[in-house]
């Protein structure tokens, strides 16, 4: 949508159109149409929005249920961010298997709850890993406590970031935002 409205105008004068009792037959064929002219101009603006940002960076946001999981990938180098539940593991290990991920130079915890690191295990089991970085190290959540174990026996650094930090990713730099005033509280998501 537009911020001059213009998506909105053209579903409500479609809306009309197919509440009109002579457009009964019709419905479901113009329905269609416009559905995929819809689409399809959706398709076209996010692609061209997306080769504007920078034509290696990829950004693929995975479905792991609760929690959150993002791989972004730049020129051949990969960054994984947070991995969801445990059950989530077989999902993170297959994506990386599939998009030929052998290295991946940042696996991110956000923050040690369950629903954000349970699935990392399985990247550090996919891939060599360079680096990770996570907020703090130390934390009640089993989860998370394992996740550093594997790391640790895997040889990988773990390092804390700060606001401001940043690191290269193929030709793109990411930078640590915040939050400024993190603490290892466990009832924060």
């Amino acid at each position: 949508v537009s911020e001059d409205g213009e998506m909105v105008g053209l579903c409500d004068g479609v809306h009309r159109l197919l509440a009109n009792p002579k457009m009964k037959k019709k419905k479901h064929i113009f329905s269609l149409l416009i559905g995929s002219l819809l689409l399809l101009t959706a398709g076209y603006r996010q692609y061209h929005a997306s080769k504007e940002v920078s034509d290696g960076l990829e950004v693929y946001f995975i479905d792991v249920g609760q929690g959150d999981s993002t791989l972004i990938v730049d020129d051949g180098e990969a960054m994984l961010i947070d991995g969801g539940l445990s059950s989530q593991s077989q999902k993170i290990y297959s994506i990386l298997k599939e998009k030929g991920i052998d290295t991946v130079s940042y696996v991110v915890a956000t923050h040690p709850h369950t629903d954000h690191v349970g699935g990392l295990s399985a990247a550090l089991e996919a891939a060599d890993c360079k680096q990770i970085l996570v907020p703090y190290i130390e934390s009640e959540n089993t989860t998370y406590n394992k996740f550093l174990n594997k790391a640790e026996e895997k040889g990988v650094a773990v390092n804390v970031v700060n606001d401001g930090d940043t690191f290269p990713l193929g030709e793109a730099t990411l930078q640590v935002l915040g939050p400024t005033d993190i603490l290892p509280n466990e009832e924060r998501s």
